[in-house]
């Protein structure tokens, strides 16, 4: 990948988590990312950085996730390059984190979903990073409460954050994801 191929999937990335583009259904084409523009871009040479790393795909789609204002200029901060590897691991050991994951949940299936006066308790262990959001896209593959959840919190800013990044996000990990293997997980821990 080249400087100007890493300012390209930086800016359809950033795009897709913090808009309504997506970057699937337009093939990762923006508009006002051509050639030109990146040349006039003061910022090129943290491009040319980030180009250099061995997937700058995944490093920028781990930072992003992680943060939203992920700059290329950043590519030198150790904290980015260890937000990528603790993603990485997640990546690799997705069926292990999410048995884990499970074991942080309460007993009963329900009790995790339900939405009482406050935040759901799965809901709150993703927000406290207590669970990784790839356990709760997957759980909600498996028994969809994502609707229930927006219909029962309201309006709540939280919630539709945390909604709008685990669908953009889900695309980018779910098709590879074999569900009849962690429906087994689910109804093994839950039973």
């Amino acid at each position: 990948m080249n400087a100007y191929e890493a300012y390209k999937t930086y800016m359809g990335l950033k795009r897709h988590f913090t808009s309504d583009y997506d970057i699937f259904k337009y093939q990762g084409k923006l508009n006002n990312t051509g050639f030109d523009s990146f040349e006039t871009r003061r910022d090129k040479y943290q491009f040319q950085k980030l180009s250099k790393l061995k997937n700058p795909t995944e490093f920028i789609l781990a930072n992003i996730l992680y943060n939203e204002n992920f700059w290329p200029g950043d590519v030198s901060n150790m904290n980015t390059h260890a937000v990528y590897v603790n993603w990485q691991k997640r990546q690799q050991s997705m069926g292990y984190m999410f048995q884990e994951d499970l074991k942080q949940m309460k007993s009963d299936f329900d009790d995790n979903i339900k939405v009482i006066q406050t935040h759901p308790y799965l809901l709150r262990l993703v927000i406290k990073e207590d669970v990784g959001i790839e356990t709760m896209i997957i759980l909600n593959k498996l028994t969809p409460f994502y609707d229930y959840w927006t219909k029962k919190l309201d309006d709540d800013i939280l919630w539709e954050a945390v909604r709008k990044k685990s669908e953009k996000y889900e695309k980018f990990f779910i098709n590879s994801v074999d569900l009849a293997k962690y429906r087994s997980y689910t109804m093994e821990h839950f039973g």
